[in-house]
């Protein structure tokens, strides 16, 4: 609107497209931006019977960024809400009477749009949770002496191939190991993220951890692993290997967490795809991680 960019039949006229620009309105005065959300007598009507009462210009509005602009300067959010409102439903009805035949009364634009106002700021009201209810999504150091295994799958089906990222970390938060491996031909997501699950427990097998968390954040390859009854999905033979590793560990854990607490395997699955090899391991801590702290 405020960039005159809308299909208003004056535009429509000037360009040979249709072959009059009257307002469908009110049917005197060519429909151009200003006419459409101003001048026409069934917006004059809208905007004096709204609450924001808007003081009709004594001339025609011609420049609707300097009306918006001026506009924003008198009223507060609230009621700039509204008067946005009340140009959607004015566009609606120019709509509903060129293509439907339908139009509303002055009365019932004005009141749907207070109402659409009103409970939109209900919505957003119940929608804002208590910053004690809200969940930190980040990662968290896991008990002393647990090793902590995140996991995490990417796809690039241009390069028809997928990235796995991998990283170990213990209570104190340094990086015990990382790995990233690019793999050929395997396109689907969930059979990454499932695959990566096997590599991390066999890097922990590798690294001889005893006490491990598994994380990863594919809630659909978590829950297969945590089932109790055989998984007949395309990855159902990595959710069988990976319950069988489990084992191999005194203590062992599996849990679902957020992207935002999966970060840095998140990172390293998208580096897979820069490196030519397939596998690429790292023993200790290395400047990457450090510069993605808190996770």
């Amino acid at each position: 609107m405020c960039l005159g960019l809308l299909a208003v039949w004056a535009t429509l006229w000037k360009r040979h497209i249709v072959n009059m620009d009257l307002c469908a309105g009110c049917g005197v005065e060519a429909e151009t931006v200003g006419h459409c959300f101003h001048n026409c007598w069934f917006a004059m009507h809208v905007w004096m019977s709204s609450s924001i009462f808007m003081v009709i210009n004594s001339t025609p509005v011609t420049n609707c960024f300097e009306w918006v602009c001026n506009l924003m300067a008198k009223y507060d959010l609230e009621q700039m809400n509204l008067f946005i409102t009340i140009c959607w439903c004015l566009w609606n009805q120019r709509n509903s009477i060129i293509f439907e035949n339908k139009s509303r009364t002055v009365a019932e634009v004005v009141s749907f749009a207070e109402k659409y106002v009103t409970e939109y700021d209900q919505a957003q009201q119940c929608s804002q949770i208590p910053e004690s209810q809200v969940r930190l999504r980040r990662w968290v150091v896991p008990s002393e002496g647990v090793f902590k295994l995140n996991f995490d799958g990417s796809v690039r089906k241009a390069q028809a191939a997928a990235g796995i990222g991998i990283i170990v970390r213990d209570n104190n938060g340094p990086v015990i190991a990382s790995m990233d491996v690019r793999i050929h031909y395997l396109e689907d997501v969930d059979c990454v993220e499932a695959l990566g699950a096997v590599k991390a427990l066999q890097l922990g097998c590798a690294l001889g951890l005893g006490h491990i968390q598994l994380k990863g954040d594919s809630l659909n390859v978590v829950s297969a692993i945590q089932g109790k009854v055989d998984n007949l999905s395309c990855y159902g033979h990595l959710v069988g290997v990976t319950q069988a590793q489990l084992l191999h560990f005194r203590f062992s854990s599996v849990s679902h967490v957020y992207r935002e607490g999966n970060l840095v395997a998140h990172c390293l699955s998208k580096l897979a795809f820069n490196f030519c090899f397939t596998t690429s391991l790292d023993r200790g801590g290395s400047s990457f991680f450090n510069g993605v702290g808190g996770f």
